[in-house]
């Protein structure tokens, strides 16, 4: 699970992969992160095998999804993010520029003020580089 398994050798994604460790890693009890488009692809994670970021992918978007839809129909404005909080692990789910999220994940005893801060301010301080734009249907004939 928590094997390091670089997605891919392509540079805009060593960049992401490089500048995500770089603010992340050092954070106590934050055990890894998956950078995803909104349609659950990952783009970029650190901390986790493969399956894992491909699990934490699908998940984190339904996720994203699930809280997106229930914040428009309560009229309580664009989503800021989501917790999911478990015995041994957290899971933080926030938006990372338009199209993408980011997911985190932390041992039982982080201290999720600062986690919370850090994840926000790489979230903030990102998001237009790390955006993805929504795909278009491609029509064929």
């Amino acid at each position: 699970m928590f094997r390091e398994d670089p997605l891919t050798s392509n540079p805009f994604d060593e960049q992401v992969y490089r500048m995500l460790h770089a603010n992340l890693a050092d954070v106590p009890e934050l055990l890894g992160a998956v950078l995803l488009s909104d349609d659950g692809l990952p783009k970029s994670a650190f901390g986790f095998d493969r399956e894992t970021v491909e699990h934490l992918a699908a998940a984190g978007t339904g996720y994203a999804s699930l809280g997106r839809g229930l914040a428009t129909s309560i009229e309580g404005g664009p989503l800021l993010h989501s917790v999911v909080k478990m015995v041994d692990r957290t899971l933080i789910i926030t938006n990372c520029g338009e199209g993408s999220t980011i997911v985190v994940v932390t041992g039982a005893r982080a201290d999720m003020g600062a986690v919370m801060y850090e994840v926000l301010r790489v979230a903030k301080a990102v998001g237009d580089f790390m955006g993805t734009k929504p795909r278009a249907n491609v029509r064929t004939t």
